[in-house]
C-alpha cells in the first residue's frame, strides 16, 4: 500500500453559534428497559395506568403478552399510549410464547456451582 496524501490541508472546525436564544423541542426515543419496567409496575398498581410514547419492540410486546397471560389487561393498539389495567396476577401454567415451547413450570434450571471462599 502506498502513502496517502491529503489533497488540501485540514482546516479547524468552528462550532456554530446563535445570535439569539435558542428554543427547541426534542422527542427522545423510547427505551425497552423503561417500557418493560413501566409495564410491570403498572400491572402491579392499584389502578389503571397510561404509558405515554412507550417503545414498541419485540421485547416490550412479549412483556405485555406475559402480563396478559397472568391476568392484567394491556392494550397496545395505540403506539402513542398503552393502557394497563391491573388485575390480581396469577402464575400461568402454559404460555405458547415461551422460547423453548415448554411452559416456565416445566423448565428445569441447574443451580449455579458453589463458589469457593478465598
Amino acid at each position: 500500500m502506498g502513502n496517502v496524501t491529503a489533497t488540501r490541508p485540514l482546516q479547524p472546525w468552528t462550532a456554530p453559534t446563535a445570535s439569539d436564544p435558542v428554543s427547541a423541542s426534542l422527542r427522545l426515543p423510547g427505551s425497552k428497559s423503561m417500557t418493560n419496567r413501566a409495564l410491570v409496575l403498572s400491572a402491579l398498581a392499584t389502578g389503571p395506568s397510561t404509558l405515554s410514547r412507550p417503545l414498541r419492540a419485540r421485547d416490550t410486546e412479549l412483556m405485555a403478552a406475559a402480563l396478559r397471560a397472568m391476568g392484567a389487561h394491556v392494550s397496545i393498539a395505540d403506539d402513542e399510549r398503552w393502557l394497563v389495567r391491573p388485575h390480581r396476577l396469577f402464575a400461568c401454567r402454559r404460555w405458547r410464547g415461551w422460547p423453548t415451547g415448554r411452559s416456565p413450570s416445566t423448565v428445569t434450571r441447574t443451580p449455579a456451582p458453589a463458589r469457593s471462599a478465598r
